[in-house]
């Protein structure tokens, strides 16, 4: 029997975007998003 894992990848890497608010900025950063990749925190920087 055949078994097919789905996995992703383990490194962290950031990336930057500039919005008004919090909500427009996750826009523009989920726009960004490398496929396979999941948003973990956003924070001011």
């Amino acid at each position: 029997m055949k078994y097919v894992a789905t996995i992703r990848p383990t490194e962290t890497s950031e990336i930057e975007a500039e919005g008004e608010t919090l909500a427009l900025a996750r826009i523009e950063l989920e726009a960004k998003l490398p496929p396979g990749y999941q948003i973990l925190a956003i924070r001011q920087g």
